[in-house]
């Protein structure tokens, strides 16, 4: 039986500028999502419900795992990162993206205790993360993908990318609407994130006033 198919389509990215002195501004977009409707049982959703940290698997929270969106600047110097939270038995997003050797922060939303590990990544050592408290660490030095686990939990996953000219990040809200703030006038790249693969990249202008619409295709997935 063919499994349904998950179809992506990317919206207008909105870029709204604010008038006067002030030059950066917002950019904001949207991404619709038709997710599948049947959960399969060996998935970390299902996991997580059977597990007892969800009481129900809800296809916004696998939108809000699965997917985040970053603008970059070829060539620019950047200390930026985007960390994540441990809320409702996961990692939100399963996706932290930073420039190289930026600090990234973890916040546990949870009222258990998490215990993130890397082999590949210095500071992320197992050691319990307590409820209500966030530990940081240093993203490496080299661009690329690094795995991120739990010492305890099996089922809890993610991974870093780290990537050079990192500009900003912006998290999927649970209607797929998105928002970067303080974006000032130049030219970017706006790449999205599916479980950390990138699957699009889209040029984007910023100018110094005025507003702007870029229309990103359809993906199917």
């Amino acid at each position: 039986m063919t499994k349904p198919r998950t179809f992506l389509s990317l919206c207008s990215l909105a870029v709204l500028l604010a008038a006067g002195t002030v030059m950066a501004a917002p950019v904001r977009g949207k991404i619709e999502v038709e997710l599948r409707t049947v959960e399969q049982k060996d998935s970390p959703s299902y996991l997580r419900v059977r597990n007892g940290f969800l009481p129900t698997v809800e296809p916004q929270g696998d939108l809000k795992r699965a997917l985040r969106v970053a603008i970059l600047s070829e060539g620019a110097e950047s200390t930026a990162s985007c960390g994540a939270r441990y809320r409702g038995g996961a990692l939100l997003p399963e996706t932290l993206i930073a420039a190289p050797g930026a600090n990234i922060a973890l916040q546990n939303g949870d009222g258990t205790p998490y215990h993130p590990s890397s082999d590949a990544i210095d500071g992320l050592d197992g050691a319990a993360l307590a409820p209500g408290h966030a530990t940081e660490f240093s993203a490496p030095s080299k661009p690329g993908e690094y795995p991120l686990h739990d010492a305890l939990y099996a089922h809890l996953g993610g991974r870093l990318i780290v990537v050079e000219g990192l500009i900003a990040c912006a998290d999927i809200e649970a209607d797929g609407s998105f928002r970067f703030e303080n974006i000032e006038p130049g030219e970017y790249t706006v790449r999205v994130f599916l479980n950390g693969e990138a699957v699009h990249d889209t040029s984007l202008i910023v100018p110094p006033h005025g507003s702007q619409t870029i229309t990103l295709p359809p993906l199917a997935l």
